[in-house]
């Protein structure tokens, strides 16, 4: 398997870090990142009432506007980061693919990490947490992006 390169090593580094949330209230989200990325803003909804949303903040991922929501999933911290790709982000021989949730999901390894990747009109929202590769997988399988 190619190396992912800095692009999804961003994504990692985004949830590994502690920052504070720039947002707290999952409704002001649209409206706060309006002039600060170049794509619509929506937290990630999931099935699993487990899931809560905890914040948002503006970040970079591979030299682009980006931005990363926090969660509580379970008791463990869970970051979906939010980003457009450059054009060759998921070519086939770095992305794999698994059946999850009810959905084709594609995922990258980073170091110890499986990143989950959903795609949703040209924007990329890589799940990255402290959960099982299982859990992370099944999450992305069965979230939902408006």
């Amino acid at each position: 398997m190619a190396r992912v390169g800095p692009l999804f090593e961003d994504v990692v580094r985004a949830h590994t870090r502690s920052y504070p949330s720039e947002v707290a209230q999952r409704e002001q989200v649209p409206t706060y990142f309006a002039d600060k990325v170049d794509f619509q803003v929506q937290p990630v909804d999931f099935r699993d009432p487990g899931v809560r949303f905890v914040g948002a903040r503006h970040a970079e991922v591979g030299g682009r506007h980006a931005v990363t929501f926090q969660y509580e999933a379970r008791g463990h911290k869970m970051t979906v980061v939010a980003f457009r790709p450059p054009a060759n982000a998921l070519d086939s021989d770095v992305a794999e693919q698994v059946e999850s949730g009810g959905r084709s999901v594609r995922y990258v390894r980073v170091g110890a990490h499986v990143v989950p990747i959903v795609e949703h009109g040209g924007v990329l929202y890589a799940v990255v947490g402290d959960l099982s590769p299982e859990d992370g997988l099944k999450l992305a399988g069965e979230a939902s992006i408006h």
